[in-house]
């Protein structure tokens, strides 16, 4: 059974789709360039803008710097509690990894331990990623050893450790974190 192609068909699709295409591109472009227009500002002229910006925002000086302050320490918390609690994570999914006798488990201790950075469902990734080759292998018990191992210890002690490396570097509230 062979069909034809209505090439008058093809035409009006690329059309119409290629149009939205180029809008999109023509508007990330646009987007982009405003954005390196707005940081090549902001790191030519440092000065001007911090005088400008303590002209124009309704905050005493001194509260400014509280802010500031406060933003500094947050930043910089987050920027070494992030790495810490994922390496943390991931020497504890690999000891999982190690007592259900993964294949390897170094390997997946790097995925756990990257993907644990992204919120949520990072370490999930992992652990639901090697569960399934570990199943695929045909070692079921160990692979419901590690999703088991991986939701209950691994996601537990996430939120224990995180809570207590915020609050040990900046001393930030458990709801926050």
């Amino acid at each position: 059974m062979t069909q034809k192609i209505n090439v008058s068909e093809v035409f009006v699709w690329v059309a119409d789709n290629l149009e939205g295409f180029a809008d999109g591109t023509f508007n990330i472009f646009i987007a982009i360039g405003i954005l390196y227009f707005i940081l090549y500002y902001t790191l030519t002229n440092r000065s001007e803008l911090k005088n400008s910006l303590y002209e124009y925002i309704p905050i005493s000086e001194k509260n400014l710097k509280i802010i500031g302050e406060e933003s500094q320490a947050m930043v910089r918390s987050n920027a070494i509690g992030i790495p810490l609690v994922a390496i943390a994570q991931g020497i504890i999914a690999f000891t999982g990894f190690l007592i259900f006798n993964s294949n390897d488990s170094f390997f997946w201790f790097i995925i756990v331990t990257d993907g644990s950075m992204i919120p949520f469902v990072g370490t999930l990734i992992g652990i639901l990623l090697i569960c399934i080759v570990t199943l695929s292998s045909g070692n079921s018990f160990s692979a419901w050893g590690i999703l088991i191992y991986g939701i209950l210890v691994v996601g537990f002690t996430d939120n224990i450790i995180r809570l207590f490396v915020l609050k040990k570097l900046d001393n930030v509230l458990p709801l926050i974190t």
